[in-house]
This record gives structure tokens, C-alpha cells and sequence, in this order.
């Protein structure tokens, strides 16, 4: 009514004098960047490390085979131009209906996981008594790894909040870079010599193959992208806690539980946040305590948030 004495919301007036790293360390905030952040990282590796490890395999590989040089060149090129078609062919099925954002990322992961495997142990080589057998599981794992890479980007600019969606983009951008830094340091570390007798390239922790590395790593990410349950697709982007809430809880039933995994994870970000536990409120949890806000329309109460007191 006219003349009623408004106050800010107690959410806004935090988010005007927070830091990055205070607003990013409340849940569910906190809980969705450190598992986004570790998908963003093992994802990276497994890309990155393919590109380092391929090219030495396929020399020694070829050579073993009585392929010539050229054909070497070839199968690098084909497997390379994979990332054209899987980046179009993403662009298409995170706006169907069914899938979305988040199915697609876990998608793209999962078959990356799938493909290494297959490309490992020789599948389709066996199958058809054909070195270049090798040609298709490496085709299709490096167009997955690819588009899972990107859409893992555009799922989290799209999970968080406005007011700390750059924050936490920039966290799994990092985490990212770090995957791709360490992935040929690493992979170049751990291969070995390969052993005609072998399938896939042995590392100095036998009996693990590099490929399965890579296999495990992707897998595990689309686990984690699976863990979230959160699918931005259709809806408007969040612009608050509340809203992020509401969100979490309408995909309880799409996957994983990210309140489950908040109680595992949050005993660090509340400690960072004295108000922790009032901040992440679920939309459930609101109602019951009669507290739902009064806002007015945005002409009227310009950048803030509005409720009576």
C-alpha cells in the first residue's frame, strides 16, 4: 500500500559489498563450482592429451602396419576434421526439448569414454581384420571430446546467477586450462614404449593404458555434469539464490541430487560464509517460514529488491 516503509533484501544488499569469492563460496553455489570446475578439468585432459598421445601412437602404429607416411598424415587429418560435424551436430540437440544442455554435455563425455575404450583395445581393428580399423574409434572420440569441451562451457555460463555467473565461468575456465597444461606433461610422462603385443599404449603404472586414462577421466566428468541435475534449457537465466533454488529443486528427479552433494561439500563454503545456511534456503523451506518476498516492478525499484518489512 501507498506510504509502506520498504527495505532491501538482506540477499541484494550482500551482493553489493561481497567479493567474488564470497558470493561464489555459499551454496548451492559453492557444491555446483567444484564438481562444474573438476568435469571442466578431466574434460580438458582427456581432449588434450589425445591430441599429444594420438600422433605418436599412430606413427609407431602405422609403422608397424606397413603404413606409408602419407597415410599417417591422413588419419590425423580425418580424425582432426571430426570437431566440424560434432560441434554442428551439438549446435542442433542442445535446443531439442529432450535433451538439452545437459544431456548433451553428459552425452558428449560419455561417448568420448566409450570411443577411448573401443580405440584402446582395438575393437574395430579386430572386427574387421584391419589396421585402419583404428581410424573410427579415434574419429568419434575426439569429436566427443570436442563437443563435450564446449558445451561443458556454455552449461555453466547458464547454471549460475547473474550476479555470479562470470565468477564462476572464469573458476572453470581456470580449471579447464589446467587439464590442457598438465594433460601432455603428464601423458608424455606416464607412456612407454609400445609393444606389438599389446593393445593401446602402456604407461609406467601397468596395467593402465593411456587411453583408459583418458577414458576414466571423461567418464567421470559426465558423472559429475550428471550429479548437477540442473537443465538450463527452456528456462529464463537465474538471477538470485531463490531462483537458483528453484531450479535445483524442479530436476530432483533428472539425475543426481545437488543438495545431496552440498552436505558433503558445504561444511568448507559455510565456514567461508558466516550466513551460509540462511543464504541457501530452499524455495520449500522459504514457504514454510512465511517469508517469501514483496517485490515491486523493476521501473519502479530500479538495481534492488524490494520486500515489506
Amino acid at each position: 500500500p501507498e506510504g509502506t516503509e520498504l527495505v532491501a533484501v538482506e540477499d541484494d544488499l550482500l551482493v553489493s559489498t561481497d567479493s567474488t569469492w564470497q558470493r561464489l563460496s555459499v551454496e548451492p553455489y559453492w557444491s555446483a563450482l567444484v564438481v562444474a570446475s573438476l568435469s571442466h578439468c578431466f574434460m580438458a585432459f582427456a581432449y588434450f592429451g589425445m591430441i599429444f598421445v594420438l600422433p605418436i601412437y599412430i606413427d609407431t602404429y602405422g609403422s608397424l602396419h606397413g603404413w606409408s607416411q602419407g597415410a599417417k598424415d591422413i588419419t590425423l587429418v580425418i580424425v582432426a576434421a571430426s570437431e566440424i560435424p560434432a560441434i554442428f551436430i551439438l549446435m542442433f540437440t542442445i535446443e531439442l526439448e529432450h535433451i538439452g544442455r545437459r544431456w548433451s554435455a553428459i552425452g558428449s563425455m560419455a561417448g568420448c569414454s566409450l570411443f577411448c575404450m573401443i580405440f584402446n583395445f582395438h575393437v574395430i581393428s579386430e572386427l574387421f581384420h584391419s589396421s585402419y580399423g583404428v581410424l573410427v574409434p579415434s574419429f568419434f572420440a575426439r569429436g566427443f571430446a570436442a563437443a563435450g569441451l564446449i558445451i561443458g562451457g556454455v552449461y555453466v555460463g547458464e547454471i549460475f546467477p547473474t550476479h555470479v555467473r562470470v565468477g564462476g565461468l572464469a573458476v572453470c575456465s581456470a580449471f579447464s586450462r589446467f587439464g590442457s597444461a598438465f594433460a601432455p606433461v603428464i601423458s608424455g610422462f606416464l607412456i612407454v614404449d609400445f609393444h606389438p603385443s599389446d593393445w593401446g599404449m602402456w604407461t609406467k603404472l601397468q596395467p593402465l593404458r593411456v587411453f583408459v586414462l583418458f577414458s576414466a577421466l571423461s567418464g567421470l566428468a559426465a558423472y559429475l555434469i550428471w550429479e548437477l541435475a540442473m537443465e538450463p534449457a527452456g528456462r529464463h537465466l537465474p538471477s538470485n539464490e531463490e531462483e537458483t533454488m528453484e531450479q535445483v529443486d524442479e530436476d530432483r528427479e533428472v539425475g543426481g541430487n545437488l543438495n545431496e552433494m552440498t552436505r558433503m561439500i558445504s561444511p568448507m563454503a559455510q565456514s567461508n560464509s558466516g550466513k551460509g545456511l540462511n543464504r541457501s534456503l530452499s524455495r520449500e523451506a522459504m514457504e514454510k517460514a512465511g517469508s517469501s518476498p514483496v517485490t515491486k516492478p523493476a521501473a519502479e525499484r530500479g538495481s534492488y529488491t524490494y520486500e515489506t518489512k
